[in-house]
C-alpha cells in the first residue's frame, strides 16, 4: 500500500506582533512589552508518503518520509527596537522559522519483533529578520538520528528500548534565551509493554 498526501498552507498576517520575554532576549526594562511588525504572509506546502514494502519470511519494511516548506516573510518595512525584528525591510525572513523540514523513517517488521531507524532534518534558521543565507550568527541546519527496537517474546507483551540524537551531537538550536541553547543529549528509554486480553 502507498499513501500520498499534500497540504498547502497560507497565512496573512496585517499586524504581526512581537512579546518581550526573557526567552526572546530582551533586556530586564522591556519585558511584557509588544512590538508591531507590521504585515507578514506565511505560506507552503506539506507532503507525507507511506509505503508497506513486502519480503520474505513474514518481514515487512514499512517506510515514511514527510517533508514541509515554509516561506515567511515580511510584507512591511520598519524599525523595531524587539531584538527578533530590528531593522526590517519589506521580504525579509521571519526570525525561527526554517524554509526545510523533514523527517524519514525505516523499519524492519517480524510479528515477533521489528528494528527502526529514523532521520530528521531542519535547515539553518534567522535569529533575527533578514534574508539568507545565515550567518554565524544565526542558527545552523540539524540532523539527528532516532531509533527503536520491539520485541515481542510472548502473546501481548512487548519489551521495546527507543533511543533519540543517536549521534549524541551537541549543536546550536537557539540563541535564546541569552545564549546558544544544545540540542537535547543522547536519551535512552527501556520499558515492557503488557495489553490485557481485551486489546
Amino acid at each position: 500500500d502507498v499513501l500520498i498526501e499534500l497540504v498547502a498552507f497560507a497565512n496573512e498576517y496585517t499586524n504581526l506582533t512581537g512579546q518581550c520575554t526573557l526567552s526572546s532576549g530582551c533586556a530586564d526594562d522591556d519585558l511584557g512589552d509588544q512590538f508591531n511588525g507590521g504585515s507578514a504572509r506565511v505560506w507552503g506546502l506539506e507532503s507525507a508518503l507511506r509505503q508497506t514494502w513486502l519480503l520474505p519470511g513474514s518481514f515487512t519494511m514499512p517506510m515514511q518520509a514527510t517533508y514541509t516548506h515554509t516561506q515567511g516573510q515580511f510584507r512591511t518595512a520598519f524599525d523595531s527596537s524587539f531584538p527578533q525584528f530590528g531593522e526590517v525591510a519589506a521580504g525579509d525572513y521571519l526570525p525561527y522559522v526554517p524554509v526545510h523540514q523533514a523527517y524519514g523513517r525505516i523499519t524492519v517488521a517480524h510479528p515477533h519483533f521489528d528494528v527502526g531507524l529514523g532521520v530528521s532534518y531542519r535547515s539553518e534558521m534567522l535569529d533575527a529578520a533578514g534574508v539568507y543565507p545565515a550567518s554565524d550568527l544565526d542558527v545552523p541546519a540539524l540532523m539527528l538520528l532516532d531509533g527503536g527496537v520491539r520485541v515481542m517474546p510472548v502473546e501481548r507483551v512487548t519489551v521495546y528500548a527507543t533511543a533519540t540524537n543517536l549521534a549524541g551531537r551537541a549543536e546550536n538550536v537557539s540563541w535564546r534565551p541569552m545564549g546558544a541553547r544544545p540540542t537535547a543529549p543522547r536519551q535512552v528509554m527501556v520499558g515492557v509493554e503488557v495489553r490485557n486480553k481485551s486489546q
